[in-house]
């Protein structure tokens, strides 16, 4: 399941009923509708491909329900969350083909989350949703950018700009958030929300790794929340929506070692020896100074990067 923000957004039109004395932890109630983009060549971002629906239920300090339900208005069904390690709650839909056709399947109207089962009482939360608020803009990158994202050095600082977006009623907030992803093993390599108007984020140098895979999301956030006092604790209540466009990107190779010229890791008698029968065969390899030919200046430049290291 994709990982689902907690820098949200949110927006409660209507009363909010609540009806119980639990002591439960529940900290945020979210919904968030969320709209794709692939960038794969230069150019403006395509049209969207990818569109769902997400919410979840988040307990700062651990939660003490065993089931979450959402019953969404007509004609959607209700569903059963899934436990998220012990954190919360949290559910995704399906993809739509369409912003119209999520849009249709999760409509305008009264929304309950139900939390039972475990040590607290039965809770309850209704919640209204009345509008869509989308940022009006694709988050867009320059063909310039998107050529850059493609060879990365990882030694500089890396400014990753976007279009700005006005906010539109009944959104209180907006915001664009950066997230990069190294693809070899999922993790998140680098996180940044800014709040709008925001035109770039600089990823410090060093963050990113040579030679690595990533991908780079960029989300527009229009956002409204709102506290529910009528609930254990105050919780945030909070509605977002979002568009997001991905981009790959990669980092520059690192810098090969010369002095460990056999590449077995280190730098030993064992280099001069396989660098010794580069250079006495001629061949490219032996050109260490890259003059176009294989002397005794290629020696005299092996043996300084040798005696120096990598």
């Amino acid at each position: 399941m994709r990982a689902i923000r907690l820098a949200l957004l949110a927006a409660v039109a209507a009363p909010l009923t609540g009806a119980t004395v639990a002591s439960a932890q529940v900290t945020m109630y979210t919904m968030q509708y969320v709209v794709e983009a692939n960038q794969v060549s230069p150019g403006p971002p395509p049209a969207t491909t990818q569109h769902f629906f997400a919410s979840r239920v988040f307990a700062q300090t651990g939660i003490d329900f065993f089931d979450c339900w959402l019953t969404p208005p007509f004609p959607a069904s209700q569903v059963v969350f899934e436990y998220d390690n012990f954190s919360g709650f949290e559910f995704q839909s399906g993809a739509y083909a369409t912003q119209a056709a999520l849009l249709a399947a999760w409509p305008r109207g009264l929304y309950r989350f139900d939390l039972f089962g475990g040590f607290s009482p039965a809770q309850m939360l209704s919640h209204s949703r009345v509008a869509e608020w989308w940022p009006a803009v694709q988050p867009t990158i320059s063909a310039a950018t998107f050529n850059a994202l493609q060879a990365v050095d990882a030694s500089n600082s890396l400014v990753i700009p976007f279009n700005s977006f006005a906010i539109a009623f009944p959104a209180t907030s907006g915001t664009t958030r950066v997230e990069i992803t190294d693809l070899f093993d999922s993790t998140l390599a680098y996180s940044m929300v800014v709040t709008q108007p925001a035109t770039s984020v600089t990823v410090p140098a060093g963050t990113l790794e040579a030679g690595r895979p990533y991908e780079v999301a960029i989300a527009h956030v229009a956002m409204l929340a709102d506290f529910d006092p009528t609930q254990p604790g105050n919780p945030v209540v909070a509605v977002s929506f979002e568009r997001v466009t991905r981009v790959p990107a990669a980092c520059i190779a690192p810098p090969t070692c010369i002095a460990d010229f056999n590449q077995d890791g280190g730098v030993d008698g064992q280099d001069v020896e396989a660098f010794f029968i580069a250079w006495e065969a001629g061949g490219a390899a032996g050109d260490i100074n890259q003059d176009g030919g294989v002397d005794g200046g290629d020696v005299e430049a092996f043996i300084l990067r040798w005696e120096a290291g990598c």
